[in-house]
């Protein structure tokens, strides 16, 4: 701060430098480094101001970063030890009947789902069927099982046909699903507001597909969706294996006998 008299015009000049504590303060102002006398302070003041804005900005972009890396790698442990839990419920079992509600059980729990359903072809072949139910909280989803357990799905219509002709995991809001899939209007009245319909895949082609409940609060599987793929793999490549096996016993069975 400094006063000037200025005698012969009866004048008295204030010079101040304003105070601030950021850069974007002099933007709004109206003033540049320029404005300032050389010997000002506040010019040195401002140097060190944006030199730890700078480093400020820098530490929040490596923050982010490591959150960012952070998440990755959590999400890619959950599914390696998803793929190695799910290999090892397959390896232990005799046929899809006794792994698939140990699998349903096992995904629901990752994600926190609530139900979850495994659908394959009768014997005709020409619809699909509930052959395991998994429910995390049964008292409020018996209505969904009840429905479930008395609905036959033919092959080759509505989201069946899009399983079959993408085979691709597919997530929809359960008041979509349920204009689709007739047995689902129950689900809403649970608290369910979406359903994951996972296509269960061998050499290409979708021999059954998995059917997963859940509330949009909870993991949504947009980050696993690799994850959910491997699953459906994993299933179709077990079914077709368990049946060869079971034709070569009955094979071997007829030659010896």
């Amino acid at each position: 701060v400094q006063m000037v008299h200025l005698a012969e015009q009866e004048k008295l000049f204030l010079l101040v430098s304003p105070w601030m504590t950021e850069m974007a303060a002099l933007q709004k102002l109206g003033l540049t480094l320029a404005d300032f006398s050389l010997i000002d302070p506040a010019v040195d003041l401002l140097g060190v101001l944006e030199a730890q804005e700078s480093a400020l900005s820098d530490v929040m972009l490596f923050a982010r970063e490591l959150t960012r890396q952070r998440t990755d790698l959590r999400e890619a442990n959950r599914q390696l030890t998803t793929m190695q839990m799910l290999a090892q419920i397959l390896d232990e079992s005799n046929a899809i009947d006794t792994a698939a509600p140990k699998v349903l059980r096992m995904v629901c729990e990752q994600f926190g789902w609530e139900y979850g359903i495994l659908w394959l072809p009768n014997q005709a072949g020409d619809a699909f069927t509930a052959t395991s139910i998994y429910e995390a909280r049964p008292e409020h989803t018996s209505d969904i099982t009840s429905a479930t357990a008395s609905t036959i799905l033919p092959v080759g219509k509505g989201l069946i046909r899009h399983l079959q002709q993408e085979p691709v995991p597919l997530l929809l809001p359960i008041a979509e699903a349920a204009s689709l899939l007739p047995h689902r209007a129950a689900a809403s009245s649970s608290g369910i507001t979406e359903i994951c319909l996972v296509p269960v895949v061998s050499a290409g082609k979708t021999i059954g597909f998995f059917e997963f409940l859940f509330q949009v609060s909870v993991s949504a599987p947009e980050a696993g969706r690799c994850l959910l793929s491997g699953l459906g793999n994993r299933t179709g490549d077990f079914i077709d294996n368990r049946k060869a096996l079971a034709a070569l016993i009955k094979q071997d069975r007829l030659l010896r006998g």
